[in-house]
């Protein structure tokens, strides 16, 4: 043992190497606590001691500075350990397997480990008997020869370190006293538990006896069953053709039966979609003359709003960046970090030069509003056509899907659909859609591609569409409709 270490209590326990970082890991002592060197008879802190610096620092993952403001907390002790626990330290090799380090006594019967512990500890009790006794005739004779009053402070200090030391060991003794006892008791309920377990086990010998004789008399009764077995056996032969003659005729019926109740559900069905198509008509024809004016300021106008979510995306000296909103595009412009010709694509999309993206095309209006106390942007881009109030059925196909609605504005450039439900996951802001509008109100159906340009999900519900590539044919019968509504408004008016 090299070192004497102070745990708490102020208890002094000689310790290795090995024990310290043992001590330094379980939180029992802190790096910038002091430890005595016996061989150098001087404190010093635990992480000045070289030998096992290194093993400090890979226990806490880092290496303490010595001259910390934490270090400062931990101040060096101004008394020597008593000599005997140094004597002891020095002719020790090992004393951490110390009874008070650890975790609570483990319930295995070890009678003679703990008679040992207890001899060393009455020893070491009686050693520090006799330092005390020693070191009271010390302090007799150093008050009556008047000594120095260090020495006397000094000696002082280890009488009442022996104290502590020795009321401590006392406790340890009585302790492994109880620890003894509880071996004992420990003992006397298995060697119980034991006879108890004999005990049982006897009886379900005796169970499994009688289990053998009845199993016997079972073999018995099946012998008597097998015998009666084959005659058994035809009999459900015969049942069996029965059975199967039965089930195939069942089979049939049961078929019969799904294909009635097919028919019945798809009548039921039918029936509800023509009850809620008359529902819907009714509602919206209602809603139409109501708030014709309204819409007509409100869903048709003369703009339509520009998505400002970030989805574009831009190739810049070389690298892809984004995404960046719309706003944010119209800031690079403005201040030329990119122009008309880079290449950008909206997050899905394919690159090309941003002119050739609609957004970036015309004239782009700016409004600033105040929500939820934030200044937000927001971008219209203004019609080129007119657009007239409508109101007829309308069909809109995504892929495979189709949804029915009504069309309430028509021009040249677009129109607006309005329908009872939004379809999210494949209604989607420049997604491509087909349109169709039946001949009635106009002088022939209409067939024609359309990308989304607007979603509303208030009401009115539906989504503002823009033509791509009308046949002059098409166009005729759009603008032939629009003039039509234009002068009989013109008469209204005069």
């Amino acid at each position: 043992m090299k070192w004497i270490a102070r745990w708490p209590g102020k208890i002094l326990k000689p310790h290795d190497g090995a024990e310290l970082i043992q001590l330094l890991g379980s939180g029992v002592i802190n790096a910038y606590d002091f430890v005595f060197d016996v061989e150098s008879k001087k404190w010093m802190r635990l992480i000045e001691i070289e030998e096992i610096k290194h093993d400090i620092i890979a226990t806490l993952g880092f290496e303490p500075n010595p001259h910390a403001s934490e270090a400062q907390a931990f101040v060096q002790p101004d008394f020597y350990p008593p000599s005997v626990l140094i004597q002891h330290s020095l002719s020790q090799e090992s004393g951490f397997e110390d009874s008070t380090f650890g975790s609570e006594p483990q319930w295995s019967v070890q009678p003679d480990i703990s008679s040992e512990e207890l001899e060393l500890q009455k020893n070491l009790v009686e050693q520090l008997q006799i330092q005390n006794e020693e070191l009271q005739l010390e302090l007799y004779r150093a008050t009556h020869d008047v000594k120095s009053k260090e020495e006397i402070e000094q000696l002082h200090k280890e009488l009442e370190f022996l104290k502590s030391e020795a009321m401590e060991r006392e406790d340890q003794i009585q302790s492994l006293k109880l620890d003894n006892t509880a071996y004992k008791n420990r003992i006397q309920e298995l060697e119980e538990g034991n006879q108890e377990l004999n005990r049982v086990v006897q009886e379900k010998d005796e169970k499994l006896e009688e289990y053998l004789k009845e199993n016997e008399k079972i073999v018995g009764e099946f012998k008597k069953l097998a015998q009666n077995s084959q005659a058994m056996k035809n009999r459900l032969s015969e049942v069996a053709a029965k059975v199967e003659k039965e089930r195939k005729q069942s089979a049939m019926l049961k078929q019969n039966v799904v294909k009635l109740n097919e028919g019945l559900v798809l009548l039921k069905r039918k029936s509800e979609r023509d009850k809620i198509a008359i529902q819907d008509l009714e509602r919206f024809k209602k809603i139409h003359d109501a708030k014709e004016e309204l819409e007509l300021n409100r869903l048709i106008g003369d703009s339509f709003e520009v998505d400002n979510s970030a989805v574009w995306w831009i190739k810049y000296e070389d690298q892809e960046k984004g995404p960046y909103s719309y706003s944010d595009m119209r800031s690079f412009m403005k201040y030329g970090k990119i122009t008309k010709t880079s290449l950008s694509k909206k997050t899905g999309g394919t690159w090309q030069e941003l002119e050739s993206h609609f957004e970036f095309k015309n004239d782009v209006l700016c409004k600033e509003e105040i929500k939820d106390g934030k200044k937000i942007q927001r971008f219209f881009i203004k019609r080129g056509d007119f657009r007239a109030p409508f109101y007829d059925l309308a069909q809109i196909e995504i892929g495979a899907n189709t949804y029915k609605g009504y069309c309430s504005s028509l021009s040249i450039g677009g129109c607006f659909i309005e329908l009872s439900k939004l379809d999210k996951l494949r209604m989607e802001k420049d997604g491509k859609v087909l349109v169709k509008i039946k001949a009635g109100t106009l002088s022939e159906e209409l067939n024609v591609r359309a990308v989304i340009r607007n979603i509303s999900e208030k009401r009115p519900r539906g989504l503002g569409l823009q033509f791509e590539a009308l046949t002059e044919a098409q166009k005729d019968v759009i603008i032939k409709f629009v003039h039509q509504y234009v002068a009989s408004t013109s008469k209204k008016a005069a």
